[in-house]
C-alpha cells in the first residue's frame, strides 16, 4: 500500500471516528437532556394530580367544618332535633355538596346517624360495613377528641377507595366540649378521575395495588416505588418507537400510611420528539460538513505534502543507486518539507566529505597500527589472520607469508587450549557477544610462551553483520613475573608481620595483671594458632631429673605421662642441649616413636612432632612441644620462630616465678608491718595502765561495726591499724598526767589533747599507715565540731574516725576508770543515742546499737565486749 493510499485510509478512519464520537457525544448531551426534561415535566404533572387530590380533601374538610359548627348539627347530636336527618340529609343535599358519605358520632364515638348515596345516581345505598373499622383504626392516634380536631385522607372500603375529612361538632360560638364528630366522604371512582383529567389535561388512571388483575406495567411501577420510599415518583419512557406515551407513577397511601392505590398519568412526549428531529437534522448537517471538509483537506494535503514528499523520496533513491554525492533535493517553499529537502541535500554533501575522510583515516589507521609498540591483528569470521602489524611479527619471529591467511588457533594458541579457544571464538562471532578484555598465551616461532593482554572489538560489514574481530594486545609476560615476585614478598611480609604480632601479644600477656593460669592459657592458644598445629604442651623441670607436664592445649593432658629428663636418643639430646628445635615427621616411623608412644595411653593420633628447649640466659626451664595430625616439612624460618616462641614461653615462666617471689616477699613485709604495729600497741598498754586491754577490746568491735557499715578488706585493714595505734601519741604525755588518779586540770587537759597531733607528727610519713591516720589523727573529733585537734564537723570527719569514736566512748563508758565506775549497757546505749547528731554520727550510732543488740542476743557478755556488773535479764533480746 502506497503512502498516498495510507494517508487516504487514515483520513477516512479519523473522520469516521470523529463523526461517530460526535454523534455519541451529541446523543449524550442533547437527546438525554431532552429525555430528562420530559421526565421532570411528567413528575410535575404527577404532583399536579396529587395537588388535585389534596384540594378535594381540603374541600371535604371545609364542608365538614361548616356542618360541624352548625347549631342544628350540635342539637341533633345532643338529641334535641330528631327531624334533622329528614330535613338535611337528602339526595339533593349530597348532590349539592358533591359528597357521597356522611357519618355522625356522639361524644363517645358511637355512630348516631349515617347516610350514603351512589355518586352516579345519587340514590341512597347501604353504608360500607367496614367504614367504622377503617375509620377508627385511623383515629386512634388523634384521640382524645378536641375542639380543633381535624383528620383527612384516604380509606380503603369494600365499595372502593374513599376520600374523607372529619371535624369536631361544636356550637356556633365554639364554646364548650365537642358534642361529637362528623365525617364526610367522597368515593374515588371514575367520575373523580375524569374530573382530575379535565382539570389537569392529563390521562389519569388509578388501580388498587392488591388487585390480582393488576397490569404488569402497574406491578413493575409498584415494586420500584415501594423500594424507593414515600413521596417518590417513577417515570416509564417509551423504549421503541416515538409514538408511544410517556407514563408516570406514584403511590397513594391510606391515612394510616398503607400503600393502597397506584396513580398513573400518561401523555405524548412532545419535547423529546422535537429534540429527536432537531438532532437528526444536526447529524445530516455534520455529515455534509465532514464530506466537504474531508475533500478539501485531501486536496490540500496532496498538493502541499504528498507530491513534495514523493519528490524527496525519488531523489534519495537516485542517490542510493548512483552514489553521486553532488545530488541536491530541490523542494519549493519555506515550510518544514523544504527545510527537510535542504537538510537532506546537506547530509548527502556531508556524507561525501565523510566518505573521503574515512578513506584517508583508514590509511592513517593502518599506518598507526604498523608503527605502534602494541600487537595488532585482525581475524575473519573463521579465525584466519587478515592483518598483523610489524611489532607482532617481530615479537613472534614469523614473517608476512607465514602469518597472513593462516589459522590463528593452529599457529599461535597452546595445543591444549586450541579446540576450546576456537569453539569460543566461533560462538562469539555467531552470537555477536564478545570478551572485550582477556589474557591468553601466544606461541612464538621458537616455541616460547608470551602472555598477552588483549582488547577485542568486532569488525562489521556495511550492513551491520560481523565480519571479524580486531585485537590490540600488550606483552605482559615480564610484568606478570614481577607481580608474582611482589606477591611473594608481600606474603612473606604478612607472615613476618603475623609473627611479630604473635610475639607482641605474648609480651603483652606476660606483663598483664592476669593470673599465671590465664596468662599461660593465652600464650598456648597464641602459639597453637601462630604455628598452625593441633596441640601444644609444656614440660618443666619442676622436679630435678624429670620433665613434668605444666600446661597444654589441644589434647587431654591426662593422657601424657611424666618422662625422664635423661633423653636416651643421642640426636634428641644433642639438639636440645645445643638449643635448636627437634623436628620429627611421620611419628610412627620416627626415631623417638618409642619415647612419645610411652607417654600416651594407646594410639598416638599425631604424625608431626617438634620440641624446643625453653631457655633464658642459658637456663633451661623445660621443653615446648607441638603436635600436628598431618605431617609437614617446616622451613628454617618456621624453626627459628618456634625457638623464639619457646624462649618467650620461658620468659613468661620466669616472669611468673618472679611475680610469685615478689608476692611472697610482700606478704612477709605485711606480716612484719602488722607485728610492728601490734608491738607498738602492746608497748603503749604497758605504759598506760588505764588502757590495758583497751585496744584488743575495741579492735574486734570496730571490725564488726566496719563490716556492718560496708567497708572492704583494705578499708578494714586500715581501720585495724588505726585502732591499734589510736593512742600512740600518749607516749609523749608525761606519766604524771597520764596516770593521775583524779580529774585533770585545764593545763593538764591541754597537754593531753595534744596526743593526736603527736601521733600525726610521728606516723604521717609512713606510707602503709596513710589510711590508718584517719583514726589516729581524728578519733577525738565530734559531730558538732566540738572535738579536737582541728574541730572538724559532720562528714568532714573521716568515716574511720566516726566509727572508732563511737566504739572508743563505748569502751570508756562500759569499763572501770580510776576516776569512776563502769556504766551499764542500758545507760551507755542511752548516752550514745542521746548524743547522736551532737557528738556522734547518727548513722554510725544506729548501726552500732543494732550490733550491740545482736551481740547481746548471742550472750556476748564477757570482758572482751563489755565490762559492767549490771544484769541483762531485763534487757530486750532484739
Amino acid at each position: 500500500m502506497t503512502l498516498r493510499n495510507r494517508i487516504l485510509l487514515f483520513s477516512l478512519l479519523a473522520g469516521g471516528i470523529s463523526i461517530l464520537s460526535l454523534i455519541l457525544i451529541s446523543n449524550r448531551l442533547f437527546l438525554n437532556q431532552y429525555r430528562n426534561l420530559e421526565e421532570d415535566l411528567l413528575k410535575d404533572d404527577l404532583r399536579r394530580v396529587q395537588a388535585a387530590i389534596e384540594r378535594d380533601l381540603t374541600f371535604l374538610s371545609s364542608v365538614a367544618a361548616d356542618w360541624g359548627y352548625w347549631d342544628e348539627t350540635y342539637r341533633f347530636i345532643k338529641g334535641h332535633n330528631p327531624a334533622y336527618p329528614q330535613d338535611n340529609l337528602t339526595p339533593t343535599t349530597f348532590e349539592g355538596l358533591g359528597v357521597d358519605v356522611m357519618l355522625f358520632y356522639d361524644r363517645n364515638l358511637h355512630r348516631v346517624a349515617s347516610y350514603s348515596v351512589n355518586p352516579l345516581t345519587i340514590n341512597p345505598i347501604p353504608l360500607p360495613p367496614d367504614v367504622d373499622r377503617q375509620y377508627f383504626q385511623s383515629l386512634l392516634g388523634m384521640l382524645p377528641l378536641t375542639a380543633d380536631f381535624e383528620q383527612k385522607g384516604l380509606l380503603r372500603t369494600q365499595f372502593g377507595p374513599l376520600l374523607f375529612a372529619s371535624r369536631a361538632i361544636l356550637r356556633n360560638d365554639a364554646v364548650g366540649q365537642p358534642a361529637g364528630l362528623i365525617v364526610i366522604g367522597r368515593y374515588l371512582n371514575d367520575l373523580r378521575v375524569a374530573e382530575w383529567e379535565s382539570s389537569t389535561g392529563l390521562s389519569v388512571e388509578i388501580a388498587p395495588a392488591a388487585d390480582p388483575r393488576l397490569p404488569p406495567e402497574f406491578r413493575t411501577a409498584f415494586d420500584v416505588l415501594s423500594s424507593a420510599g414515600p413521596n417518590s415518583a417513577f417515570v416509564e419512557f417509551p423504549q421503541t418507537g416515538r409514538d408511544e406515551l410517556i407514563k408516570g407513577y406514584s403511590i397513594l397511601s391510606t391515612v394510616r400510611g398503607d400503600e393502597y392505590l397506584i396513580l398513573q398519568i400518561s401523555k405524548s412526549p412532545h419535547i423529546y420528539k422535537t429534540g429527536f428531529i432537531n438532532f437528526r437534522n444536526y447529524l445530516i448537517f455534520i455529515g455534509f460538513l465532514a464530506v466537504v471538509m474531508g475533500t478539501l483537506s485531501w486536496l490540500f494535503f496532496s498538493r502541499t505534502f504528498s507530491s513534495r514528499l514523493f519528490a524527496i523520496i525519488r531523489a534519495i533513491n537516485r542517490f542510493r543507486e548512483t552514489r553521486d554525492f553532488s545530488i541536491t533535493i530541490p523542494v519549493r517553499g519555506r515550510d518544514e518539507l523544504s527545510q527537510l529537502g535542504t537538510a537532506l541535500s546537506q547530509m548527502i554533501a556531508d556524507l561525501g566529505r565523510y566518505h573521503y575522510a574515512l578513506a584517508a583515516s583508514e590509511r592513517q589507521y593502518r599506518e598507526m597500527l604498523q608503527k605502534m609498540q602494541l600487537i595488532a591483528v585482525i581475524l575473519d569470521n573463521e579465525g584466519k589472520i587478515i592483518f598483523s602489524n610489524e611489532y607482532f611479527l617481530h615479537l613472534t619471529g614469523w614473517n608476512w607469508q607465514e602469518v597472513l591467511q593462516h589459522d590463528w588457533f593452529e599457529r599461535f594458541v597452546l595445543p591444549a587450549e586450541r579446540d576450546k579457544r576456537r569453539s569460543r571464538y566461533l560462538q562469539h562471532i555467531q552470537q555477536e557477544t564478545i570478551e572485550y578484555q582477556q589474557e591468553s598465551w601466544v606461541l612464538t616461532h621458537s616455541g616460547e610462551k608470551r602472555l598477552i593482554a588483549w582488547n577485542n572489538t568486532f569488525i562489521r560489514n556495511p550492513d551491520g553483520t560481523v565480519a571479524g574481530m580486531a585485537r590490540i594486545g600488550q606483552d605482559i609476560t615480564e610484568a606478570r613475573k614481577n607481580e608474582e615476585k611482589i606477591r611473594q614478598h608481600l606474603q612473606e611480609s604478612n607472615v613476618l608481620l603475623e609473627r611479630l604480632k604473635t610475639l607482641r601479644e605474648i609480651d603483652t600477656t606476660i606483663t598483664s595483671p592476669q593470673t599465671p593460669a590465664e596468662k599461660m592459657e593465652i600464650i598456648l592458644n597464641t602459639i597453637k594458632n601462630a604455628l598452625r598445629v593441633d596441640a601444644v604442651n609444656i614440660l618443666t623441670e619442676s622436679v630435678p631429673g624429670y620433665l613434668l607436664p605444666y600446661a597444654s592445649r589441644g589434647f587431654n593432658l591426662a593422657q601424657i605421662m611424666p618422662i625422664s629428663a635423661q633423653i636416651e636418643v643421642k640426636e634428641a639430646e644433642e639438639a636440645l642441649t645445643r638449643g635448636t628445635p627437634l623436628v620429627i615427621n611421620r611419628l610412627v616411623t620416627g626415631e623417638l616413636s618409642h619415647w612419645l608412644t610411652s607417654r600416651f595411653s594407646g594410639f598416638v593420633p599425631y604424625q608431626f612432632y617438634a620440641a624446643a628447649p625453653m631457655l633464658v640466659d642459658g637456663k633451661r626451664y623445660g621443653i615446648l612441644e607441638v603436635f600436628a595430625h598431618k605431617p609437614f616439612s617446616p622451613s628454617d624460618e618456621w624453626r627459628a620462630f618456634f625457638q623464639t616462641l619457646a624462649s618467650q614461653t620461658a620468659i613468661a615462666l620466669d616472669h611468673t616465678q618472679m611475680i610469685q617471689d615478689i608476692q611472697r616477699a610482700y606478704q612477709e613485709l605485711q606480716q612484719a608491718y602488722r607485728a610492728t604495729v601490734e608491738g607498738w600497741s602492746a608497748t603503749l598498754e604497758l605504759r598506760d595502765k588505764e588502757t590495758q586491754g583497751h585496744s584488743e577490746r575495741m579492735l574486734e568491735l570496730s571490725q564488726r561495726l566496719g563490716q556492718r557499715m560496708g567497708l572492704n578488706e583494705k578499708q578494714l585493714e586500715d581501720l585495724r591499724y588505726g585502732v591499734l595505734l589510736h593512742d600512740i601519741g600518749k607516749m609523749a604525755v608525761p606519766d604524771a598526767i597520764l596516770n593521775k588518779p583524779g580529774p585533770l586540770n585545764d593545763e593538764e587537759w591541754e597537754i593531753m589533747r595534744q596526743h593526736p597531733q603527736y601521733a600525726y607528727n610521728l606516723l604521717s610519713e609512713i606510707s602503709f599507715l596513710k589510711g590508718a591516720m584517719d583514726v589516729i589523727y581524728c578519733h577525738h573529733e565530734r559531730w558538732n565540731g566540738s572535738g579536737y585537734p582541728r574541730g572538724l564537723k559532720g562528714e568532714q570527719i573521716p568515716l574511720y574516725a566516726r566509727i572508732f569514736a563511737v566504739v572508743d566512748v563505748w569502751d570508756a563508758l562500759t569499763n572501770d576508770r580510776p576516776y569512776r565506775q563502769a556504766w551499764s549497757i542500758e545507760k551507755a546505749l542511752a548516752y550514745l543515742q542521746e548524743q547522736a547528731g551532737i557528738l556522734f554520727d547518727p548513722q554510725v550510732v544506729e548501726a552500732f546499737t543494732a550490733l550491740i543488740y545482736e551481740e547481746v542476743s548471742f550472750n556476748y557478755n564477757g570482758n572482751d565486749l563489755i565490762c559492767g556488773a549490771d544484769e541483762l535479764s531485763h534487757f530486750p533480746a532484739d
